[in-house]
């Protein structure tokens, strides 16, 4: 007999379970997170006060860590310590506004770092973060997981977000 909660799988034609978002209290065992790294700010940004070499050092990518979760099949966790990268801290909601250092970045890179160039310039790429507003939840870490799983984790009562 399937299983009833994966019927959505068959309803939307997916070959494999889509992930979820848990907020949690704290990390759980035996998942994939970033290396602990001191969280940037504007405020840091501006008065010269970012550790990039103790960023650099811990850099991963928040969308390279669920896609290693999904291949182990396992669950992504990220907190305001272990966040990947700058971008990925914000568009998780650890911090806001987007630092220009990740707007240069996403754009037209720099001498140092030559960058995703993923928006044809600074100017494309400040009204796109402009439009964003991820919500901040500090307080909470972040559990990226098979749907089946976050879903029983807050049945569970261990989800500490209320949606």
């Amino acid at each position: 007999m399937q299983d009833p909660s994966l019927k959505i799988l068959e309803v939307l034609e997916l070959i494999e379970e889509p992930f979820g978002i848990t907020y949690m209290d704290e990390f759980l065992e035996d998942t994939i997170k970033p290396k602990r790294s001191p969280l940037p700010s504007i405020k840091k940004e501006r008065s010269n006060q970012i550790d990039w070499s103790a960023i650099q050092k811990s850099w991963s990518c928040v969308i390279g860590n669920i896609w290693l979760a999904r291949r182990k099949n396992m669950a992504a966790c990220f907190d305001s310590d272990h966040f990947g990268c700058p971008g990925g801290a914000f568009y998780l909601g650890f911090f806001k506004p987007i630092l220009e250092s990740t707007i240069q970045f996403v754009s037209s890179g720099s001498e140092e770092r030559p960058g995703e160039l993923y928006l044809s310039s600074p100017d494309v790429a400040k009204m796109y973060f402009d439009t964003l507003d991820p919500q901040p939840t500090e307080m909470y870490d972040r559990m990226i997981s098979r749907w089946k799983e976050s879903f029983l984790l807050l049945m569970r009562g261990k989800n500490k977000k209320e949606s």
